[in-house]
């Protein structure tokens, strides 16, 4: 099982997301955070090639979409930030996602076990 971000770092990786973005983002956006692993046996260079294409194919043309950072942890983990301009937005995309063509190869090399997925919102501090 993959053990959850602290929320501090949650913050420090949305930040992160508007600065490798070079967007000025308010307060009014909504980080989604997917933390993953890949099945065992699955190529990552397959796995890779699998994102992009949800990335071009699906994420970057929905309404509301700002930006997409994958990371890799070590081992097998994987962090997917994903930054929107509502919480609503996100989740549209999330609905549609799965009927989606792209979603299949992408979805089949991902365990289902520590699959997390958190949306949060900036803070004033």
């Amino acid at each position: 099982m993959i053990t959850s971000i602290s929320a501090r770092i949650k913050l420090e990786l949305s930040i992160l997301c508007a600065i490798l973005n070079g967007r000025v983002m308010t307060k009014n956006y909504i980080v989604e955070l997917t933390e993953l692993r890949l099945l065992e046996g699955v190529d990552e260079t397959s796995f890779l090639k699998a994102v992009q294409k949800a990335y071009y194919n699906f994420f970057r043309k929905q309404k509301g979409f700002i930006s997409r950072n994958l990371l890799k942890a070590e081992g097998n983990m994987w962090v997917d930030i994903m930054c929107w301009k509502s919480r609503e937005e996100a989740k549209k995309a999330a609905d549609e996602f799965p009927d989606h063509a792209s979603y299949f190869p992408f979805i089949q090399m991902v365990s289902p076990i520590g699959l997390q997925i958190t949306q949060l919102e900036p803070v004033s501090l």
